[in-house]
């Protein structure tokens, strides 16, 4: 017999949630979280309810690391920037 998963409680409670709010999360931000602390307490894999957060919780460590990266990127990049300098009215541009 399959096991029953873990976090379906949670997933039916936000089902509701969304239902009754009609599909405002702000108004259910109590019920997702309970369900993130839920998927959290298990392994990747193990509550087929968590797969959207865990999905979502992969992109979002995707773009961490790849604004870090720009971020150290553009630290080593930012002193050597050139400037061309075309006077107009007396005033510097950059361009």
């Amino acid at each position: 017999m399959p096991q029953k998963d873990p976090c379906q409680k949670q997933a039916c409670e936000i089902q509701k949630c969304l239902q009754v709010n009609n599909y405002m999360e702000s108004k259910c931000e109590a019920v997702i979280r309970e369900m993130r602390k839920c998927c959290a307490r298990y392994p990747r894999g193990r509550s087929i309810c968590c797969s959207g957060f865990e999905k979502e919780e992969r992109e979002r460590e995707k773009l961490k690391t790849f604004r870090k990266a720009r971020s150290l990127q553009g630290h080593t990049t930012r002193h050597t920037k050139k400037y061309n300098v075309v006077p107009t009215d007396g005033l510097l541009n950059r361009l």
